[in-house]
């Protein structure tokens, strides 16, 4: 429940409310804390994504390409993609937990985040970030801190430690659609997570073509061995018998024969795969490229805002 103080805010409006231990000016937004009897404004500290929205498609599609069709590419549909900086509060909970939690209206910021839930973060995740006092995104892509929320969190969870900066987390919301599901994801810092859905989930069955890849493999290298072995012993076999072979010199040397025949006819068979291989991974390095830029169009210029 906020309440009307009689504190001057630092932009000169006596408009300074009470949310437990937070101050807040309807103003200027300016956020304070009470601390020992003092109310301490809290400095704001900003940690832009590490990556361009270009370079988060990029993590989403580029790893799931190779196994992916070109319909569905071509079927994605609704692409967006959203940004905002989000207030944090760096506290430690009483287990120990060094969290970072939402200081903003969750409903506003939600909605400017294409619905997407604020997540709360661990500290960890941004400790080594570039960051800086200073935003230079328009005030729009900047969610505002909220005394109320921040409030009712720190009453809930009764923190050991409280920090004393707003840490604003550049969060980047992704979504489309495919066959009427919803995909999100949700990226900030150097991390990318799906939160609803998964691409995995439209691969084709990799193990379905790997099963066949097997097939084929055993089957070539059943014909070399039975190639090998009515070359080189069927005649043999015929005019003395099978045991013959094992006994008798001239049929070691029809069983050394057919040994090496089947080990080069192996060999031969691996270096087939070896070839096909090279050549699919060209293909398919081509096809990569053309599919994710296929995906990236999926947002229109979206992914292009920040080049």
């Amino acid at each position: 429940m906020k309440e009307l103080t009689n504190i001057k805010c630092k932009c000169g409006a006596h408009t300074v409310y009470r949310f437990g231990a937070f101050l807040q000016c309807q103003s200027c937004m300016a956020l304070y804390y009470e601390v020992d009897g003092k109310n301490e404004e809290l400095p704001d500290r900003y940690y832009p994504s590490s990556n361009s929205t270009a370079d988060i498609l990029d993590q989403i599609f580029a790893p799931v390409l190779e196994n992916i069709s070109a319909k569905v590419i071509a079927s994605l549909q609704a692409g967006k993609a959203s940004e905002v900086y989000v207030p944090y509060l760096n506290i430690i909970t009483r287990k120990k937990e060094d969290t970072l939690i939402p200081a903003a209206n969750i409903e506003t910021t939600s909605g400017s985040l294409n619905g997407e839930e604020v997540p709360v973060l661990q500290y960890s995740d941004i400790r080594l970030s570039k960051s800086s006092d200073k935003s230079d995104c328009p005030t729009d892509k900047i969610a505002e801190a909220d005394a109320e929320t921040a409030s009712e969190i720190i009453t809930a969870l009764a923190p050991e430690y409280i920090s004393e900066e707003i840490y604003y987390v550049q969060l980047k919301s992704f979504c489309f659609q495919y066959k009427g599901a919803e995909y999100r994801y949700l990226a900030y810092g150097d991390h990318v997570f799906a939160t609803k859905g998964n691409l995995s989930e439209v691969l084709e069955e990799a193990g379905k073509r790997k099963f066949i890849r097997q097939l084929l493999n055993a089957i070539l290298i059943l014909g070399v061995v039975v190639c090998a072995a009515i070359t080189f012993c069927a005649s043999y076999i015929d005019a003395h018998g099978l045991f013959s072979m094992f006994i008798w010199n001239t049929g070691y040397m029809c069983v050394f024969r057919f040994l090496g025949a089947a080990i080069l006819g192996s060999f031969a068979v691996r270096l087939f795969w070896s070839s096909l291989d090279n050549i699919i991974d060209t293909n398919m390095m081509i096809r990569k490229e053309k599919l994710l830029e296929k995906a990236k169009l999926t947002f229109g210029g979206q992914y292009k805002m920040e080049e």
